[in-house]
């Protein structure tokens, strides 16, 4: 594990293409793209008391640096981005730099990503995030971090939409009400990923993010 430095973190959070991108940039024009919010969700939930510069980067309208100089990576994973987040995985963790793996992908089936990663996180990550990164300020940084049995969405901080450029989006005005489902489709991936309990942000806090 690369040491990081004692008066900064450096952070990099990675959105890796998938079979739409098959070119730079992706295959849809800006008319059809919206702002992400699980990149600028997680750059919010940084704790404050960690002096963190943190860079986002979203394949869907980017390429993202071969040499990225940071201490710690983190991917978010869906099943269609797998292989390019565990090649990005591979990449950095051979130049020294510390990798993060979660998302539904991760959520579903830890085991193939952990060989990847040196943590993986399983579910939600609003609890552990900021755990895991004050684990590894301490250098003591867990294999794997799971989803808090008593999660709350209430008193979160908002997305940091600055941090990704606006002129590349329809909209950056994107905001979650709710979050899970209390159905068990067969073709969805939400009952298996995170079970049936749904989760709600209390109304001033959503009216807030507006």
């Amino acid at each position: 594990m690369r040491e990081c430095a004692s008066e900064k973190m450096r952070i990099a959070l990675i959105s890796p293409k998938g079979p739409l991108y098959r070119h730079r940039g992706g295959i849809f024009r800006k008319s059809l793209r919206y702002q992400p919010l699980t990149l600028t969700t997680l750059a919010a939930l940084i704790p404050p008391d960690l002096n963190v510069e943190v860079q986002l980067f979203d394949e869907g309208i980017a390429d993202v640096p071969v040499d990225l100089d940071v201490d710690l990576i983190g991917l978010t994973v869906i099943t269609g981005t797998a292989p390019r987040a565990y090649e990005l995985a591979d990449r950095y963790r051979r130049l020294g730099v510390t990798v993060v793996l979660g998302g539904p992908h991760v959520t579903l089936i830890p085991e193939d990503a952990q060989p990847h990663a040196d943590a993986v996180v399983v579910g939600y990550a609003e609890d552990t995030w900021p755990k895991l990164l004050q684990d590894f300020a301490a250098r003591e940084l867990k294999s794997r971090y799971d989803q808090s049995p008593d999660l709350s969405l209430a008193n979160r901080p908002f997305p940091r939409r600055e941090l990704l450029p606006s002129d590349r989006f329809l909209t950056n005005n994107v905001f979650e009400a709710t979050r899970g489902c209390i159905h068990n489709c067969d073709f969805c991936v939400v009952p298996s990923a995170w079970g049936r309990k749904p989760y709600q942000k209390p109304i001033e806090d959503v009216i807030a993010d507006i």
